[in-house]
């Protein structure tokens, strides 16, 4: 009997994990557009745990892989590149017990353990202050600083602090305050507040539901599954806080560019300011030079005229002279004829 009931409890925490971790690899995905269904079947295409590790890492996979493989040899080799580029990483050999067969091969058991590593090396171990502490003191000291100064919440362990609802529902006031009314929650029945924690922090968190409130209430929940529910929390928090400063980059960047693109502005402004007034000058200076234009032009007209009447006068003197040259000429003859 008891080892049915452990057998049940071993299932129940399987079903967790595979709902955690889901969660979690397509919160981490969706930067590169991709989601997937199915754990198993997602690690084992040689594909998904490059993007996934180089997210999570926030480094590039430097070795050449298929970039679409099919055969077995290339699954694993993809897979072996992976696994390598974990470990240059950082981490540490002793806790990388899968194989790349083994992930190919999709042994969920061993896929399970590789990702519950992972969540709590580059999720819960870079709590602020929880160095040197395990896994779950450092995610408790979190939830009691996340939970400080809200009435009826004492976090002292996974096994009991939860139980009430009123952790989960401070923690997911103090993502939020818009969320929920803690005041108004705390006065309603334990079931009812677990019920509205669980579907608060679904749809306002992202959290998937992990847990079942009776087994909540009764105490009978798997410690473990608290522990990694709990932590979603957590990851919750630590994603909103890295959109908040993607976001903040972006307005940054955008104020950047907008400062750049008023100077710009302000800067054809004046120089279409400047090209104007040049424009100004260079019309007053056309209409001095139409004006000297005429000037001359008028001034041409009247020595034309001037030149005109001078070249009259001089034909008329010339046609005079000529004149008497032939009378003079014609009476020389005469005198000459009379000898």
């Amino acid at each position: 009997m008891a080892n049915v009931d452990q057998s049940i409890k071993d299932k129940a925490w399987e079903n967790v994990q595979i709902k955690a971790f889901t969660h979690w690899v397509n919160t981490t995905l969706e930067k590169r557009g991709k989601k997937i269904t199915s754990l198993a079947e997602a690690f084992a295409d040689g594909l998904t745990i490059i993007h996934f590790l180089e997210l999570l890492t926030e480094k590039k996979l430097k070795q050449k892989y298929a970039l679409k493989p099919v055969m077995r040899i290339a699954l694993i080799e993809n897979t072996h590149l992976a696994l390598q580029f974990l470990r240059s990483c950082g981490l540490e050999a002793k806790f990388l017990t899968v194989q790349s067969e083994d992930l190919v091969d999709k042994n969920l058991k061993l896929l399970l353990g590789f990702l519950w590593t992972l969540f709590r090396k580059y999720r819960i171990a870079i709590i602020e202050g929880a160095e040197g502490k395990s896994t779950e003191e450092g995610l408790l000291m979190w939830c009691r600083q996340v939970t400080q100064g809200y009435d009826g919440v004492n976090i002292a362990d996974f096994s009991h602090s939860f139980n009430d609802g009123l952790a989960f529902l401070a923690m997911i006031d103090k993502f939020d305050g818009n969320i929920l009314d803690y005041a108004a929650e705390k006065n309603k029945s334990i079931e009812q507040r677990i019920d509205d924690a669980f579907n608060f922090a679904e749809t306002q968190l992202g959290v998937p539901k992990l847990l079942d409130a009776q087994d909540l209430l009764n105490g009978s929940v798997d410690e473990r599954s608290v522990v990694l529910y709990v932590s979603l929390y957590f990851h919750a928090f630590v994603s909103n806080e890295d959109k908040k400063k993607e976001r903040e980059a972006r307005e940054a960047e955008y104020l950047k560019s907008k400062s750049l693109a008023t100077e710009e502005i302000d800067s054809l402004k004046a120089e279409l300011e400047s090209t104007r007034s040049e424009n100004q000058d260079l019309k007053h200076k056309l209409k001095h030079l139409k004006s000297d234009h005429q000037d001359l032009n008028g001034k041409y007209t009247h020595l034309s005229e001037e030149f005109s009447k001078i070249k009259g006068g001089l034909s008329s003197t010339s046609t005079e002279n000529d004149s008497i040259c032939l009378l003079y000429t014609s009476d020389a003859a005469d005198d000459l004829l009379c000898v």
